[in-house]
């Protein structure tokens, strides 16, 4: 039986198991979007398939259906067929979703240096410097405000990934009194690439502008690797999803070494990035 059919026959029995609960939706706790998904799935319906009949299978716009496919490409989920006409297939999941794997193997690594960092630290100077240095936050509140405080006590400025899921209400963004906006005022410099996906684009698109209009320079990319801010080269502030939870976790590490690494992760995805 070739493939394609096996896949799509795995894919009938998965629906039938789960009944109306769709377990495919539970890769947004995995980076994808709620359209993502949706094309994937569809795709993973059909041998073959061109960009417009997924666009109309998946009830989106016929303007952002080759940006999800790219997305998905880049993910490594789906291949273009060489051929006269431009068709798309889904790879096999056995393999393809591999890269998920990988991704989590490199966040528990990220996660274990931390670690390392902090009880090396611990051990050798105390609990009270081991927490200036490295610092967890779960709450949203708490989140917010740390994040506030930093561009407050801020000497010189900072750089930032801005990308959801987003711990304000957008619309409400450009109408509130902001900690940057202040700083900026001050005359500290700040630049920020904001993550513009297929979802919420045009409202972030603004956001991005009121900010540029503020003084932030601003540049925008398809897809950002996580959400941070770094604030004059020694504080780095990191967000992290947390697949399976209901909440958001950030770690705060005051470390100029650890910083200048992610410093020059944010230099390259600027370099990679567009003006408004």
């Amino acid at each position: 039986m070739p493939c394609c059919v096996l896949c799509f026959c795995l894919y009938k029995k998965i629906i039938s198991f789960v009944g109306e609960k769709n377990i495919m939706k539970e890769l947004i706790n995995f980076g994808f979007t709620a359209n993502e998904i949706t094309v994937y799935e569809k795709l993973l319906q059909f041998e073959q398939a061109s960009a417009t009949a997924l666009a109309k299978e998946a009830g989106v716009a016929n303007s952002k259906i080759y940006n999800l496919l790219a997305r998905l490409k880049e993910k490594g989920l789906v291949f273009e067929v060489e051929g006269e006409k431009r068709l798309y297939q889904a790879k096999d999941p056995a393999e393809s979703f591999q890269f998920l794997q990988e991704e989590y193997r490199q966040k528990g690594l990220l996660l274990e240096q931390l670690k390392s960092l902090g009880s090396e630290l611990f051990q050798a100077k105390g609990v009270q410097q081991s927490e200036r240095v490295v610092k967890v936050v779960t709450s949203k509140t708490a989140i917010v405000s740390t994040f506030n405080q930093l561009f407050l006590d801020a000497r010189e400025g900072g750089v930032g990934f801005i990308k959801g899921p987003y711990l304000m209400d957008l619309d409400q963004v450009a109408h509130q009194p902001s900690a940057i906006e202040e700083s900026i005022k001050n005359g500290l410099h700040y630049r920020a690439i904001y993550e513009v996906g297929d979802e919420q684009q045009e409202k972030v698109q603004q956001i991005a502008s009121h900010f540029q209009a503020k003084g932030e320079e601003v540049r925008l990319h398809d897809e950002l690797p996580m959400k941070m801010v770094i604030i004059d080269r020694e504080k780095a502030f990191i967000a992290l999803d947390s697949p399976g939870s209901s909440g958001t976790l950030a770690i705060l590490v005051n470390h100029p070494v650890f910083s200048q690494v992610l410093q020059e992760t944010f230099e390259r995805y600027w370099e990679q990035s567009s003006e408004i």
